[in-house]
C-alpha cells in the first residue's frame, strides 16, 4: 500500500467541498479532494447561490461565471399557490427575475439562481486552475486515524480496487448528512432523526407553460383538500422540472405509476412528459453534537441536516430613548457573528419550548429568527392585537442567557390574516380558505394566502411586537414589506425608531420583562 502527504485532505465534493478546495488552492495551500462518485449531479440539492456565497465568488473572481450560468436570467421567480396547473389559482407572490432583482444595500452582490448542477461545474472549473488542487474522483475514503502531529486516511479506487494512504495535516470531512468522516469520529447526531419521507422527481417537458395558463413562475404550490400535497419548480428554467412530493412520517416508496399519476393530477389534464429521476429522502432536524477535533473539521451538511443556520454580523451599541411612553433600555448586539437559527415555536404541536431552550444554548446558538409568517397570530381581528405568545418565547429566550431576538414578518412571505383575506373579497365558502380555516384552529398557524392586500395593516402589527422586544433589549433585527431594519448600529436604531412612530398606536402592551 503506498503512502504520501499533502497539506489538507477534503472528503466529499460538493459545493462545499469544491468551494473549499478551490479557496486554498487560490491561495496557493497544496490540496487533495476525494469523491467517491463520479462528481455528476442527477438531482441537484440546491438551486440558490445566496448573497455571501456569491461575494466569495467575487472575491475569487468567479462571480460573472454564476451569473452567467445556463439558467434564464429573466425567468419569473414567481411563487404560484393554486389547485393544478389547469385549474384555480389562489394566490400568487410576484418575485423579479434575476435580471430585474436589485442588490442589496448592504452588498455588491445578490442572490443568483443556479441549481447544483450547473453551480458544481463552475467551482470545479474555478479549482482545476490551481496546480495546487488535486481531484481524485470514484475513490472513498474508508478509514481515518489521528494522530497528534498529523491524520492518516485510507483510501480505495472505487475502479481498481485498490487501497492508499494519505498523510495529510488537516482533513476536512464535506461529505454530507451521511458523513463516513464523522462517523470514523464518533460524533453522534442530537435532534429529530425524521420530520417527513419526501420523494423528489425530475421529470423533463419543454412546453410545459404552453399547457396551462398560468404563465412561467419558478415555484408552484399544489393544495387540495388535503393541505399543500405537492411543490413543482423550474428547476433549469427550460425543460426539467423538480416535483417535491410531500410526505409524512410514514415511510413507503411510491411506485412509478403513482408518481406518473400525480404529475397529471398537478396539471388537471394528460400531457407527454418523461421521468428523468426518482429520489426518496429523509427531512431530519439533527445537528452535530461537535465540529470536529484538533486536525479533523466537520463543514457543511455534515453538520445539520434539515436544520436552518443563519449569519449575521452587527456592530455593539448601547441607547436609551423615548418611544411613546416606552423606555428602551441598552441593546447589547455582540461584535462577533452570530450563529443562529430560524425558530417557529407557533409551528410546533405540543409545547417543547423549555427543551428547544436548553438545546440552542447547549449548541452555542446566540440569535433566532422568529416570528414570520405569523400576522394573523400578532392580529387576529382587525384592529386587536395579541403578543403575549411571542413575549413568552422571547422571554424564554433571553432568561437562557447570549440568545438575541432577530425578528421577522416579512410581508411578502406572510399569510393574509382570514379577516383581511374576507375584506379584500377572498370568499369564504372557498375549500381552500375553509381548509386553512381547520388548519389555523388545528395547528395554530397562519391561514390563508399570500399576502399582497393590507401591508400597512401588518406594518402596524409589526411595528409594536418589534417596540415591545426593543424594550427589552432583546432585538437584532426585523423584516417587513421586503425591507430590513438591524438595531446593533446608531442609524440601525434610529431608522427603526422612525418605522415605530409611523404607524398608527394600537392598544398598550406589556413587553416581556427586561
Amino acid at each position: 500500500m503506498t503512502s504520501r502527504k499533502v497539506p489538507v485532505l477534503i472528503v466529499g465534493a460538493g459545493p462545499v467541498g469544491l468551494a473549499l478546495a478551490g479557496d486554498l488552492g487560490w491561495r496557493g495551500v497544496q490540496c487533495c479532494l476525494v469523491e467517491k462518485t463520479d462528481g455528476a449531479i442527477y438531482q441537484p440539492r440546491m438551486d440558490m447561490v445566496g448573497v455571501r456565497t456569491m461575494e466569495f465568488c467575487r472575491r475569487w473572481g468567479i462571480a460573472g461565471w454564476v451569473e452567467n450560468s445556463p439558467y434564464p436570467r429573466d425567468y419569473p421567480q414567481d411563487n404560484v399557490w393554486l389547485e393544478s396547473l389547469t385549474g384555480f389559482e389562489f394566490g400568487r407572490e410576484r418575485m423579479a427575475s434575476k435580471s430585474e432583482e436589485p442588490c442589496p444595500p448592504q452588498s455588491p452582490q445578490k442572490r443568483e439562481r443556479c441549481p447544483q448542477d450547473m453551480f458544481d461545474p463552475i467551482l470545479r472549473r474555478f479549482a482545476g486552475q490551481f496546480s495546487a488542487v488535486e481531484f481524485r474522483y470514484r475513490t472513498e475514503l474508508i478509514d481515518l486515524e489521528e494522530g497528534g502531529t498529523s491524520v492518516v486516511a485510507t483510501l480505495r479506487d472505487l475502479d481498481t480496487g485498490r487501497e492508499d494512504k494519505v498523510v495529510a495535516d488537516y482533513l476536512v470531512g464535506t461529505d454530507g448528512a451521511a458523513s463516513i468522516v464523522r462517523e470514523k469520529l464518533g460524533i453522534p447526531m442530537r435532534g429529530e432523526p425524521v420530520l417527513t419521507y419526501t420523494t423528489n422527481v425530475i421529470f423533463r417537458c419543454r412546453d410545459l407553460p404552453s399547457l396551462h395558463d398560468k404563465g412561467k413562475a419558478y415555484r408552484f404550490i399544489f393544495i387540495g383538500r388535503e393541505g399543500t400535497w405537492l411543490t413543482i419548480v423550474a428547476i433549469d428554467g427550460a425543460d426539467r422540472w423538480r416535483m417535491s412530493i410531500i410526505g409524512d412520517k410514514s415511510k413507503r416508496e411510491i411506485p412509478e405509476s403513482e408518481i406518473r399519476a400525480l404529475i397529471v393530477r398537478a396539471m388537471g389534464k394528460p400531457f407527454d412528459f418523461e421521468i428523468e429521476s426518482i429520489m426518496p429522502w429523509v427531512r431530519r432536524e439533527l445537528m452535530a453534537e461537535t465540529y470536529g477535533t484538533d486536525r479533523v473539521f466537520l463543514a457543511g451538511a455534515v453538520l445539520l441536516a434539515g436544520a436552518c443556520i443563519s449569519f449575521a454580523q452587527s456592530t455593539s451599541h448601547a441607547k436609551t430613548s423615548e418611544m411613546g411612553t416606552q423606555k428602551r433600555e441598552s441593546v447589547v448586539v455582540p461584535s462577533e457573528i452570530l450563529y443562529g437559527a430560524a425558530y417557529y415555536h407557533e409551528y410546533m404541536p405540543y409545547d417543547r419550548l423549555d427543551k428547544d431552550v436548553a438545546l440552542m444554548k447547549e449548541a452555542g446558538i446566540s440569535v433566532v429568527r422568529m416570528g414570520e409568517s405569523t400576522w394573523s397570530l400578532w392580529e387576529p381581528q382587525d384592529g386587536h392585537f395579541e403578543y403575549a405568545w411571542m413575549d413568552r418565547v422571547v422571554d424564554a429566550m433571553g432568561k437562557a442567557g447570549g440568545v438575541i431576538t432577530g425578528d421577522n414578518s416579512n410581508t411578502q412571505f406572510a399569510l393574509l390574516a382570514l379577516w383581511n383575506a374576507r375584506r379584500h373579497g377572498v370568499p369564504v365558502e372557498c375549500p381552500i380558505l375553509q381548509c386553512y380555516q381547520r388548519f389555523v384552529s388545528s395547528q395554530n398557524r397562519d391561514g390563508g394566502f399570500p399576502s399582497q392586500p393590507g401591508e400597512d395593516s401588518n406594518a402596524q402589527s409589526t411595528a409594536w411586537a418589534v417596540q415591545g422586544l426593543l424594550a427589552a433589549g432583546r432585538l437584532a433585527g426585523f423584516e417587513v414589506n421586503e425591507r430590513f431594519y438591524e438595531v446593533g448600529s446608531p442609524a440601525g436604531i434610529e431608522e427603526t425608531e422612525r418605522f415605530i412612530l409611523g404607524q398608527e398606536r394600537p392598544a398598550e402592551r406589556t413587553p416581556p420583562d427586561p
